[in-house]
């Protein structure tokens, strides 16, 4: 499946009904798409989008693949774990503050 990344990080703001959370959206991107929407500047969308994509590469996941309702806590401490060998404290928390976004969205 190919994700247009782009145009969710592209404008701000988003024009109204630009990339509606819709039937035409993978019911596995909703959340991520739904959180990455309700961030303020393309700046933001840019900067979380980054996160997310370092936190799912720690477990061998692309947002495209990964299906958010198995992110449980078994899977946050496996990408912490994974995370601290390479990354400062601060950017972790940065990348699970990203998470932590999404997880809302998960309804």
């Amino acid at each position: 499946m190919s994700v247009d990344y782009e145009a969710i990080t592209a404008s701000d703001p988003l024009p109204a009904g630009a990339l509606a959370v819709n039937e035409s959206v993978a019911i596995g991107l909703r959340p991520l798409y739904e959180y990455l929407l309700s961030l303020n500047s393309p700046k933001s969308r840019v900067s979380m989008l980054s996160a997310i994509k370092i936190a799912l590469a720690q477990i061998g996941f692309m947002p495209e693949n990964f299906d958010w309702r198995n992110l449980r806590e078994n899977v946050i401490t496996a990408i912490i774990a994974k995370l601290s060998l390479t990354y400062a404290p601060a950017t972790i928390n940065n990348i699970l503050a990203a998470l932590k976004g999404v997880a809302p969205c998960l309804g």
